[in-house]
């Protein structure tokens, strides 16, 4: 289902002959119809109407499609993801938009429990933030959140998603954890940190991190600072030499996002007799 809806995303990407970013979304809903990718013409209408925990919301009046973005949620990233999800309901399953509503009540942007939910937030991602696009760009960003803020303000998405997308796409062992209410509540990992076999588990956060001490006592300092494996990682393997963090607090969300990547031991090459 994910590479469903990430092909699609792709394929509208075509359709509408964008290579470049950030991705006009505004303009990409305003050409749906005439990219047969609507039965419908599409707008997008900003209220402050909408319940608290409603980002958007779909409606289908009078062979209109209507996408009501909650404009009392200020922050532009957020509201493009918003606008690109429920552009997912409508190419993804065409003709059953009549209403379609988005939770601001998710903890990330791309992460929802219903199934079809989740499918639009996958599309939302590849259309804001197009691998072949994105994946150059962490390349070129270096390492931590310096890196992760630049590329929320070049895909114009939330800090994040961009963070999310930065774990996903790197090619150090590298994770981005989401820390909400002093605990943790998901982690990205990248495909080294994964192969490696690191891991992070959910639950309260560790002490003697930088993401325990925003917390407990409203620390400013965001590192980055070598941490003790054992304080993040599950068993860590003794390979890991170092781990370092770097942490940022969003006090507006009672949350803090970790960026931890590790180095691990160079292997020693056993003497040879002479």
């Amino acid at each position: 289902m994910k590479e469903q809806a990430i092909s699609k995303a792709r394929e509208v990407l075509r359709k509408a002959e964008i290579n470049a970013y950030p991705v006009d979304i505004e303009n990409l809903v305003s050409r749906l119809h005439s990219l047969s990718l609507s039965p419908h013409p599409v707008s997008i209408k900003r209220t402050d109407g909408l319940d608290d925990d409603e980002a958007g919301k779909l409606i289908t009046l009078n062979k209109n499609i209507t996408i009501l973005v909650n404009d009392k949620h200020k922050n532009p990233g957020r509201q493009r993801f918003t606008i690109a999800h429920e552009v997912g309901h409508i190419v993804l399953a065409p003709g059953q938009s009549s209403l379609a509503v988005e939770r601001s009540d998710k903890l990330i942007d791309g992460w929802s429990e219903n199934e079809e939910e989740r499918m639009c937030d996958q599309f939302a991602a590849e259309i804001l933030m197009p691998e072949k696009l994105y994946r150059k760009e962490v390349e070129r960003e270096g390492t931590g959140f310096d890196a992760i803020i630049r590329l929320s303000e070049k895909f114009q998405t939330s800090i994040t998603s961009a963070g999310l997308h930065y774990a996903k796409f790197n090619l150090i062992p590298c994770a981005f954890v989401l820390c909400q209410m002093g605990k943790i509540i998901y982690v990205e990992g990248s495909p080294e940190f994964k192969e490696i076999g690191l891991f992070i588990s959910r639950g309260a956060i560790p002490g003697g991190t930088l993401a325990f001490d925003l917390f407990r006592d409203g620390s400013s300092e965001r590192g980055p600072h070598e941490i003790d494996p054992w304080r993040w990682l599950d068993r860590p393997p003794k390979s890991v030499e170092k781990l370092f963090e770097e942490s940022l607090p969003l006090p507006q969300y009672n949350r803090v996002l970790s960026f931890i990547w590790i180095e691990e031991r160079e292997e020693e090459e056993e003497e040879k007799d002479p």
